[in-house]
């Protein structure tokens, strides 16, 4: 829904957009593989009309149990990427 251009002395055209991501992970703690909700957002740089650079920033939320309680612990993290579109 968020897009723009950079315009680049008159003579390259970058095109990004930000989008929001969403889902459920797998998370390795100390205490084994748990499930997680993961959320996020990010910006995309298109250079010309299939690639893309990407750069994310996502946070993983799940719980943990010490002592009996459960307590939600958080994992952020910063992406960097690239992306090939075919159609």
């Amino acid at each position: 829904p968020f897009y723009g251009k950079i315009n680049i002395l008159d003579r390259l055209i970058v095109y990004s957009d930000i989008y929001l991501t969403g889902g459920v992970s797998k998370v390795q703690t100390s205490q084994g593989s748990l499930n997680a909700l993961t959320w996020g957002a990010g910006q995309r740089y298109y250079w010309g009309k299939n690639f893309a650079f990407r750069i994310d920033v996502k946070d993983r939320i799940f719980t943990e149990k010490r002592s009996g309680k459960d307590y939600v612990k958080h994992s952020y993290g910063l992406d960097f990427g690239v992306s090939y579109f075919i159609l």
